[in-house]
């Protein structure tokens, strides 16, 4: 493993030179910490400060101690995620006002008639779904929805919330159109039917996962899950204009994501990314719909200025030394085992800068020691990579957006109680993946 010290010993002349490098990995972990304590204390069953705000006051923070320039801050905003982020709150918040959402939780009302199945439907659902349409889609989607239809049956929202998060998050793993990092690894790992591939190491992995996590959530929440047997009002308020143009705004992005991810994957340029195609939805919707402006001013304008928070943020860790830190000791307790540094590194660090700056951080470590003919392997860091996104909220951007929607309804998504659950399901995860990456001879 001489080319991961090396790699990790050039990065560490990376960043900048005012501050030393003790001071500014000091620094950069008290920074750390505080966010994550902002995020984990609770007053009265309520978070101290909104996720938005948090980690703003993070990045500004790395900002003013030093730790990162203005310049590295400006750069680490990836406007591509801010932009189909922004496509598709709009086109929800379209199916939202139309009363779409009220009728796809009214379904959800007749077809999940007891915990055992309305889990089931959720985590299978939503997980073979995210499998072929960017998981961080469907969390935005999927929140108001799940919101809705625990109201309508009084129930509590929250094991609905954290089976979408655990779901959208294990299913995306077993393609490469799942999530923004299998496709990274995909386009850029040269290997070949990447489609193929990620579906005959991962598949058995996300779906026994799947069903782990679902019999695991009913365990814990099964008295919360009580549905109740007095007769449910379905009928729904509804704008049939707006949710004409909703729905074909949302067709327009699907097809048009779909046809982004499939050229990358056969070798084409395609003419449009993702993050245009959603952003062509939005755009056909302002322009079709009369509720233009009251679209506008409902948009989730704080999940926007959270995540610009959360680059900045995450690139005054980086650049204060934390991600090297824990890559060496990772590489330390990893010995000489590939599969077993791919699948703990991925794990470990997505913790501290999330599941796609990690896979862009890493992409070039990874080239050097695993062959494009190796697919097992690049299979290993994808679905580790994913996985990750169950530890903590801070795994995964869909984690991120589905509490800040949700208390944007008026519930809470509890950073510590993510925790405790996801800790049980990643270990149960690492598990299974590794079981079954052995079965195929890594």
């Amino acid at each position: 493993m001489y080319q991961v010290r090396t790699f990790l010993t050039d990065r560490k002349s990376d960043g900048i030179m005012a501050l030393g490098n003790d001071a500014r990995l000091l620094l950069a972990a008290v920074i750390f910490v505080t966010v994550y304590s902002m995020l984990w204390v609770r007053r009265k069953g309520k978070p101290l400060l909104p996720m938005w705000i948090i980690f703003l006051i993070g990045g500004i923070l790395m900002l003013l101690t030093g730790i990162e320039t203005v310049k590295q801050a400006a750069s680490s905003i990836d406007i591509q995620v801010l932009v189909f982020l922004f496509g598709m709150f709009m086109i929800s918040k379209g199916l939202e006002l139309s009363g779409d959402l009220e009728k796809m939780s009214s379904w959800i009302v007749r077809h999940g008639v007891t915990p055992f199945r309305l889990m089931m439907l959720l985590s299978f659902g939503f997980g073979l779904t995210s499998a072929v349409l960017m998981n961080d889609s469907l969390a935005i989607i999927g929140t108001p929805i799940l919101i809705s239809y625990a109201r309508k049956v009084r129930i509590d929202a929250k094991p609905l919330l954290y089976a979408l998060a655990f779901a959208v998050t294990i299913g995306s793993a077993m393609t490469p159109m799942g999530n923004p990092q299998n496709m990274l690894i995909a386009l850029q790992s040269g290997i070949k039917e990447p489609l193929v591939s990620f579906l005959f190491y991962i598949a058995p992995f996300s779906l026994i996962e799947l069903f782990v996590t679902s019999v695991f959530l009913l365990y814990i929440y099964r008295p919360k899950l009580r549905l109740g047997k007095e007769s449910i009002e379905l009928t729904v308020l509804n704008d049939p204009e707006l949710s004409k143009w909703s729905r074909t705004a949302l067709a327009v992005s699907i097809i048009a994501i779909i046809y982004s991810n499939l050229a990358q994957l056969l070798g084409y340029s395609p003419l449009i990314d993702i993050a245009e195609a959603s952003f062509i939805g939005s755009v056909f919707l302002l322009v079709a719909s009369k509720r233009r402006i009251e679209l506008l001013k409902r948009m989730d304008w704080s999940v926007l200025l959270m995540f610009v928070g959360l680059f900045v943020f995450t690139e005054g860790v980086y650049s204060g030394g934390i991600f090297n830190l824990i890559s060496s000791y990772i590489l330390h307790l990893s010995g000489d085992n590939l599969l077993y540094f791919i699948v703990s590194a991925s794990i470990l660090i997505s913790q501290v800068i999330s599941n796609v700056p990690l896979a862009i951080l890493l992409m070039p470590l990874f080239k050097q020691l695993i062959l494009p003919s190796q697919a097992g392997y690049w299979a290993a860091f994808a679905a580790s990579s994913t996985l990750a996104g169950a530890l903590t909220l801070l795994g995964a951007a869909s984690n991120l957006i589905v509490a800040e929607q949700a208390q944007k309804y008026g519930e809470s998504i509890s950073f510590r109680e993510f925790a405790k659950l996801g800790l049980v399901i990643t270990t149960t995860g690492v598990v299974i993946l590794l079981l079954t990456l052995k079965l195929y001879g890594l």
